[in-house]
């Protein structure tokens, strides 16, 4: 595993050693790449050597490495060792603390701050990142618990965040009566009536503002608590011997 230390006492014998006197050479033909990750071989001269390497968090992977024998007069012998060095995870880390922040309630999607300049990872791993907090339609102060996460280890913080309030509209209504282009006589009170809205959010209580339009004039009657107005008749009369054509809006 990374980190690990490794020491590796290799010994060769030359079975005419004990007749001719010959002498063993060790060494490395092809190291794999070990030696550029710090490895190193000592030949004792006494026929062994000593390959030791301590390795690091770059390290990671399978090496073959291949060492040679040869004695005096020449002839050679050789053989591989397979190292496996496994990863080792190192946790990921926050840089800086996340910055708080404030918003509007049902804001639109803004970018409070990019995450990867808070959060990293030692080993170069991508990160996925979660965030849990407050529902949608709240306000006030809160948390916003963000993780980071390599996949093997997770990192959190939070960031704390002001919601001010904004008020939500009501639900769509449509108008009853009377109805577009349509000819009515009502005397003294004309009535106006149009369907219920409500606030499916907040649940305040609905007015409304009835709004006729005639003679060039718009005509006002506020905070109606009801779906029906009975308006007078005279409050609309521009000539009594003739129609009145009115607009009318909630």
């Amino acid at each position: 595993m990374e980190t690990d230390s490794i020491a590796l006492l290799l010994m060769a014998e030359d079975v005419d050693m004990l007749f001719e006197g010959d002498q063993l050479a060790l060494s490395i033909i092809s190291d794999d790449g070990i030696v550029e990750h710090g490895a190193t071989f000592t030949d004792q001269g006494d026929g062994s050597g000593i390959l030791t390497w301590q390795t690091g968090f770059i390290d990671a992977g399978v090496y073959y490495t291949t060492f040679q024998v040869q004695d005096s007069p020449g002839e050679v012998d050789w053989w591989t060792v397979r190292f496996i060095i496994n990863n080792f995870n190192r946790t990921v880390h926050l840089e800086h603390p996340l910055p708080d922040t404030t918003l509007k309630e049902d804001s639109e999607t803004i970018a409070v701050c990019q995450l990867n300049d808070y959060f990293s990872d030692p080993d170069g791993d991508s990160l996925t990142f979660r965030c849990v907090g407050p529902i949608s339609n709240w306000h006030g102060k809160g948390n916003l618990v963000v993780s980071a996460s390599d996949g093997k280890s997770n990192v959190y913080d939070f960031l704390q965040v002001m919601v001010t309030p904004v008020n939500d509209p009501p639900s769509a209504f449509d108008l009853v009566q009377p109805a577009d282009s349509v000819y009515r006589y009502s005397y003294p009170h004309f009535q106006f009536s149009w369907q219920e809205s409500a606030d499916t959010v907040e649940d305040s209580v609905i007015t409304y503002n009835l709004v006729l339009a005639f003679n060039e004039v718009e005509h006002w009657y506020r905070d109606i608590a009801d779906t029906i107005s009975y308006v007078d008749r005279l409050d609309f009369v521009v000539d009594p011997d003739q129609q009145t054509e009115v607009l009318w809006w909630v």
